[in-house]
């Protein structure tokens, strides 16, 4: 199979692939049911643009195999996703149909879509007019067509690559860890502070950052492992990786907690707990869910001050002589990694 770089590239307009341009019809999300099977799409990058999932409403429910185009929203306009299923959209959303579409040649076309969301900001929406004019490339055969074929094949050729690197990663990862029922455990209460310093974040203008660049930018979401969006270096202090994220404050977010492998921005609403000892990232991984047990203690009216910080207590699984069963959070942890990741990798045959 001939590589990208042996193509030959065309650019096309919007218009000149897609037949069909039509627009999201849900213009108040508050009125749908929620707690349903059918997806909701709004402004958002992530979760390929679902926000939540609701009760049908045929008025409402736009086709899928199709590519929904992002025109609006702060950190995601300029976005575009295939959506295979039915879903039901914000009307800020719009909608190009093609003939050619499938789950392979729509991902080739999403990437290449994507690479315009830079043009556009919250002060330059994606208008109809800015839609579809927008010029993005594709491979092409000699007759100047695009060459549908190809990309199809090219996305198969990295599908496949991943269902055989997730296949040989669960094959070689057969070591079995004895399943225990954490109710056969002694638990005893420890003191946050005993294992953790806390540093509080200090991004407290997060609308001013730019919705580009690096570096993850961590709030006090209850999804997402906190990411609010990706941004650049500010001036303001970069927090290391291999650590913990806990939200202090926020409706409905605060006693969250996140392990975060990568280095990171902090909102004010959040602080950072870096192990006072060498601590795994399975061991961590445990501790924050141990953290969260205690999360309905706390919410906006009665936040993580510097005190109950201090003061915060959890319970973790003890050893024969009364300390932290380190060991086991940590065998326990990969044990749970080990059994997604072959789930995962079967999930992967099975859309072949």
């Amino acid at each position: 199979m001939k590589s990208l770089n042996d193509c030959k590239w065309g650019v096309f307009s919007i218009s000149d692939i897609f037949s069909v341009v039509e627009k999201c019809k849900c213009s108040n999300v508050s009125n749908l049911e929620k707690n349903g099977t059918v997806p909701y799409l709004g402004a958002t990058n992530r979760n390929n643009g679902v926000c939540d999932f609701i009760k049908s409403k045929a008025t409402l429910i736009s086709e899928g195999n199709c590519i929904v185009f992002i025109c609006d929203g702060e950190g995601a306009v300029g976005y575009s996703i295939y959506k295979h299923e039915h879903f039901i959209g914000s009307t800020t959303l719009k909608i190009g149909r093609c003939d050619k579409l499938n789950k392979y040649t729509a991902q080739f076309l999403v990437t290449m879509l994507n690479q315009n969301r830079k043009r556009y900001n919250f002060g330059f929406k994606r208008n109809e007019d800015h839609l579809l004019s927008e010029k993005f490339q594709l491979p092409i055969l000699e007759s100047g067509e695009p060459d549908w074929e190809f990309m199809e094949l090219y996305i198969k050729s990295i599908e496949d690559k991943l269902i055989l690197k997730w296949t040989n990663f669960s094959d070689n990862n057969n070591e079995k860890v004895e399943d225990i029922n954490l109710r056969d455990l002694k638990w005893k209460a420890f003191n946050v502070s005993d294992f953790f310093d806390f540093k509080k974040g200090n991004q407290n203008k997060m609308n001013s950052l730019k919705a580009d660049g690096f570096i993850p930018l961590i709030s006090a979401k209850k999804i997402d492992n906190g990411l609010k969006q990706f941004t650049e270096k500010n001036g303001k202090s970069i927090y290391p990786g291999h650590t913990i994220t806990l939200n202090i404050d926020g409706d409905g977010g605060a006693g969250l907690a996140y392990y975060q492998p990568c280095d990171y921005l902090l909102d004010s609403h959040v602080s950072s707990l870096k192990a006072k000892k060498v601590m795994s990232k399975y061991t961590q991984l445990f501790v924050t869910k141990a953290i969260e047990m205690q999360k309905e203690k706390y919410g906006h009216g009665y936040s993580l001050n510097d005190k109950r910080m201090k003061n915060f207590i959890f319970m973790l699984p003890i050893d024969s002589n009364g300390q932290p069963y380190w060991d086991f959070m940590d065998s326990y942890m990969r044990n749970i990694e080990k059994k997604q990741i072959k789930n995962f990798a079967e999930f992967l045959k099975k859309q072949k």
